[in-house]
């Protein structure tokens, strides 16, 4: 399964980043440029999804509601300063590795429970969803919620995303035991043709 590594941030740092709501009229499209308040460059937006947007700083990638901005002639503008942002991502990640332990119980943006974290290897995090599936995150996927670690995805999303990489993930299995098996006829012939040639 693929995953962005796009950083799940806090409370803290979305209030911070709210200036006012964003204008209804606002077309919010991938490539917007983000400035701030005095006009410094914040970051461009690489992706929208639903009533988020995935602004891209020098440093970081990180998800952050619509209402986050303003819109301009030339863009939108937010209340944090890119030095900001990347600051209170930062220590966003720091309190998130401190929290992504195996048995934490890991809830959505909304607080409700997706499934406990079984293994840590690395950069990755295993989850069990409540189905018993198990789906592999990048720990920069977790921020620090109230409770415990939280993931912006819900549990019915992280279920889809875990049966299309499985859906994915088959056609490549199916071709290495095609090929194992076209191997082994192979290898069978070549015997075959060995005995018979000795006989």
């Amino acid at each position: 399964m693929t995953f962005r590594k796009t950083i799940l941030v806090s409370a803290a740092l979305l209030a911070s980043a709210a200036l006012q709501p964003a204008f209804a009229q606002a077309t919010f499209s991938t490539g917007a440029n983000v400035s701030d308040t005095a006009g410094g460059a914040v970051g461009t937006i690489t992706s929208v999804e639903g009533d988020y947007v995935v602004l891209k700083t020098d440093k970081h990638e990180v998800r952050l509601p619509k209402s986050s901005f303003t819109a301009v002639d030339d863009g939108f503008i937010m209340a944090m300063t890119q030095a900001q942002v990347n600051a209170a991502v930062e220590q966003s990640l720091a309190k998130a590795d401190s929290l992504v332990t195996v048995g934490a119980m890991v809830r959505d943006t909304s607080g409700d429970f997706v499934g406990s974290i079984q293994k840590v290897e690395g950069e990755l995090a295993t989850l069990r969803l409540s189905s018993g599936s198990l789906v592999a995150l990048p720990v920069s996927a977790f921020g620090p919620g109230a409770s415990g670690p939280v993931v912006g995805m819900s549990a019915a999303e992280l279920e889809a995303a875990g049966a299309a990489s499985a859906a994915a993930a088959t056609p490549a299995a199916d071709a290495t035991a095609e090929a194992t098996a076209d191997a082994t006829a192979g290898a069978e012939t070549a015997a075959a043709v060995t005995t018979d040639a000795t006989e």
